[in-house]
């Protein structure tokens, strides 16, 4: 297991607003509820788009399209928890400065959008710019000496100069998986080194809170992340995206009972489940 991902009950139907205090659960009472099962070793928890220049980042120096999970900060959180050796909880802030590294990653990723190029700095010591070609601060294109190869590995190696400072303890990168992990990581930045990281007793923890007709909020909407594609019932040769809260709050029932084939009945609910049952002890068998 790498991660577990939460998700907090979504209301439906006509409820009284004190059934409402007594159900409505949250992601504040969620981190709560970690936070006494882990005895409080999660410092922060962290909106799901914190990471979001990051993982373009990520996808930049593996030259894969890019991709940035940009959700209202109110949608959701995601946080990594470290196992230690003897199993016990601990937070990442122990080991690394995170929102350090993340500030790093967004003025990389910046940087990278821009094409700037990095100034010698104290960390850069051993690459010499002007190899390069006689090119100063922001370019509008790569010039002939400088391939798009040459200037993403010389991105990962400024990525690398400037990332490791984060570590908190660098004498245990020789002796902590945990460590060792986080390395590769600043090390040999890509998709593979990250998702690798969550292999090594490090847990991801992370959840979505979906709305109801209770909370529901249009700059959440807005910046919604899953969708769904429907036919549109005024024109079946177009199809509809409707971000996933306001399809079940919304426009469900509407657009069910437009594309319903007439004449045809829906199956109870019991017997689905008896059909599900039924298909279940075959797999059994």
């Amino acid at each position: 297991v790498s991660g577990v991902i939460f998700q907090p009950v979504a209301l439906c139907g006509r409820i009284s607003f004190e059934e409402l205090m007594d159900l409505r659960y949250t992601t504040s009472d969620l981190k709560v509820a970690i936070n006494k099962h882990t005895n409080n070793a999660i410092n922060k928890f962290y909106p799901i788009a914190t990471t979001a220049k990051m993982t373009r980042l990520l996808a930049w120096f593996d030259n894969m399209p890019e991709f940035g999970m940009t959700s209202h900060k109110d949608c959701g959180f995601a946080t990594i928890i470290i196992v230690n050796d003897k199993d016990e909880w601990e937070s990442l802030d122990d080991y690394f400065d995170s929102e350090g590294l993340i500030r790093w990653s967004n003025k990389v990723y910046d940087m990278v959008k821009n094409k700037e190029i990095p100034k010698p700095t104290g960390f850069l010591k051993g690459i010499n710019l002007e190899d390069y070609g006689a090119i100063a601060g922001t370019i509008g294109k790569f010039i002939d000496e400088m391939t798009d190869l040459g200037y993403r590995q010389m991105m990962k190696a400024y990525y690398f100069a400037g990332g490791i400072k984060f570590v908190k303890h660098p004498e245990k990168v020789l002796t902590s998986k945990t460590y060792q992990s986080f390395a590769r990581v600043i090390a040999s930045p890509n998709l593979a080194s990250a998702a690798n990281f969550l292999h090594n007793k490090n847990l991801m923890i992370s959840a979505m809170h979906f709305q109801d007709a209770y909370n529901f909020d249009l700059d959440r909407v807005c910046r919604c992340l899953v969708h769904y594609g429907v036919v549109d019932p005024e024109d079946n040769t177009k199809t509809l995206e409707i971000p996933f809260c306001a399809m079940n709050t919304l426009h469900r029932e509407r657009i069910e009972l437009a594309n319903a084939i007439k004449g045809e009945e829906a199956k109870k609910a019991e017997v689905i489940q008896a059909e599900i049952k039924e298909l279940l002890e075959t797999v059994k068998e």
